[in-house]
Order: structure tokens, then sequence, then C-alpha cells
């Protein structure tokens, strides 16, 4: 397991062809995003420019919840306690607001969110909100079952707090993240467009579990007949009315 704390970056700005389509002020606001993987960083600096302009972006990268992930499909006690550490240290930086970009982690700042500092918020929150917003019959699509577990309880919460009956019907794309991992995005991203053509039938709208899956929509030759809704635009959605 490593741990990296990188420094603080404020995203170069949107180029003169690409601009910010939100005018929002930003200056000044602080982001302190939390994630398994860093590859993330620069997506999400990206996304900062994009959605947030002048916003400033930090970063934790802590590998072993991705370990943890994948090997035992829980996090453990000491994991747990890191997890709030983590959110407490974007506090600490003077964040005004911490993002765990990692569905998985999900349920447990959920359940441990009373022991962190400050303000925080967890990817999918607004993905699963605009999807009960849209109908009861919800397809969950995911290439890794302890993602979709996490994205499934968090859906079976939120219509419970709401007195709501939804049909959740959750699947797993066999192969995708397998194929994302070896770098094979052609295979990764066929796998997850099939998923979406089978499901769309059955369901009101469906959610893409991980962000990783959001390229694929576009690879799809027919486009799909309901709402397929990816968790990192919605969750900056959310950021903007947050952070004005």
């Amino acid at each position: 397991m490593s741990t990296l704390l990188e420094e603080e970056n404020r995203p170069d700005s949107p180029s003169e062809n690409q601009q910010a389509p939100y005018a929002a002020p930003y200056e000044g606001k602080r982001i302190a995003f939390v994630h398994t993987l860093g590859a993330l960083a620069p997506v999400f600096d990206q996304l900062v420019a994009e959605h947030l302009p002048g916003a400033v972006a930090t970063h934790v990268v802590d590998d072993g919840f991705y370990e943890a992930e994948f090997a035992a499909g829980a996090l453990d006690e000491t994991e747990q306690r890191r997890l709030v550490e983590h959110l407490n240290d974007g506090e600490a930086a003077e964040a005004d607001i911490s993002v765990v970009t990692c569905s998985f982690l999900g349920t447990y700042v959920d359940e441990l969110a009373h022991e962190a500092n400050g303000s925080w918020l967890r990817i999918d929150l607004a993905m699963a909100e605009a999807a009960l917003a849209i109908g009861d019959r919800i397809g969950v699509l995911a290439t890794a079952e302890s993602s979709y577990r996490s994205t499934v309880q968090l859906l079976e919460r939120l219509a419970s707090e709401a007195a709501r009956e939804v049909q959740l019907s959750a699947h797993l794309v066999e192969g995708a993240f397998a194929a994302l991992e070896r770098g094979d995005l052609d295979t990764h991203n066929s796998a997850v467009a099939d998923a979406i053509a089978s499901v769309q039938g059955e369901v009101d709208v469906i959610v893409l579990s991980q962000a990783s899956m959001a390229q694929a929509i576009a690879t799809m030759t027919e486009q799909p007949t309901v709402p397929v809704l990816t968790s990192p635009v919605l969750c900056f959605k959310r950021l903007r009315e947050v952070l004005a």
C-alpha cells in the first residue's frame, strides 16, 4: 500500500476553443479528491477546469483501497480509519469539500461520516438521486462486483428514505474490467455497450457504477433508448451548486 498526497493543483483553464460551459465564480474554492488510482488525478483536474473554473484541486491517492476492493471486497478496520484520515486531511488543507471518487468507498463514507470533519461528497450520490427522479425501474451496470453492490445499496437507501418502491436490476459486465486492466479499451467499451443495449428495454434508466464505463456510450452504433447516467458530470453539477 502506498499513500500519496499530491501538491495542490490549479488545473489549466480551458483553451480558447474549449470554453468552460459554466461561468460561475469558483476562484479560491478548494476541492480535495480521494482516489484509489493515481491515473484519476489528471482526469479530475480536467473536470475541474471545465466545470469549476478557478477552483484549486488537491489529490490523495491511496492504492491500498484499490487492492482491498479486489482482494477482499471490503475495507478492514485499519483501512476504514485511514479513509477517515484522508477526509480529515481535506479539512486540514482548508478544502471547501472532499470528494471520494471511488463508488466502492461510498458505503464506508456514509457509515463513517460522523467521524470526519468538514464537508464531503461521494461521487455517485447525485447520479443515484437523478436515477430515482427518472423512474422506478433502474438498471445498474458495473464491471466490478464490489462497485455495483455499493451503488445498489445507495439506491436502496435513498428509495427507502423517500418511501419509494423501486425495481433494481444489477448486471455485472463480464470480462470488461479485465479488458480495461490490460488496456484493451475496444473490448471493454464493446462489452459495456452491448450490456446497455441488452438492458435498456427492461428499465426506465441505466446507471453506470464506474466512471470508466462512460466512454462506452460514444461507441454505440445506436443511441440508448433510455437515459444512461454516469457519475462524474452529475457529481460536478452538484459541486457547482454546493460551491456557488
